[in-house]
Formats: C-alpha cells, structure tokens, sequence
C-alpha cells in the first residue's frame, strides 16, 4: 500500500475521533486507527450515560462520527430514571 498519510491517529474515541475530523477537515490525509473492531462500541464509561437524544445534543458542536453518538440496544446493561451523585466537597 503506498498512500501518503499526512496523520495518524491512534484511538478512535471523543477525542481521537475529534481530531481525526478537524484534521480531515483541514485538507490532511488521516488514517484513524482504533484496536476495536466496531468503534464507538462497547462504549468505556465508568457511569450513566443519558439517553441517546440528550446525548445528541449534548455533542452535535463537537461533530462526532454518528457510531459514536448511536449506542446500540445491545450493550446497554440497564437503564435508571434516577442517580445521585455524592461529591466529596458536599
């Protein structure tokens, strides 16, 4: 393969994805290189995430690929309709 990448990116997360785009958007040639075989998927979160629309507004400015804002039925563990969060300075 003989192809001039002018950038690779090395993880296909929020902020790998992020520059990728900003980066191809300013004419580079970007390879976006993820260990993952479907990006975006199984989501890491160490917590809640809120429901897909709440999540697509909450990044529509950051110009996200779409894999990454969709979060497919099948990883979601369990939904809630509360949480409280404790914060150590109260």
């Amino acid at each position: 393969m003989s192809q001039d990448i002018a950038l690779a990116v090395v993880g296909a997360g929020p902020a790998g994805s992020s520059a990728a785009e900003a980066a191809a958007s300013a004419g580079l040639s970007v390879w976006l290189i993820d260990k993952k075989s479907e990006i975006g998927s199984p989501v890491q979160c160490g917590g809640f995430l809120p429901e897909a629309g709440e999540l697509q507004k909450m990044l529509a400015s950051a110009r996200l690929p779409q894999t990454l804002v969709d979060i497919p039925e099948r990883i979601i563990l369990c939904r809630t309709s509360l949480q409280r969060i404790y914060s150590p300075s109260g």
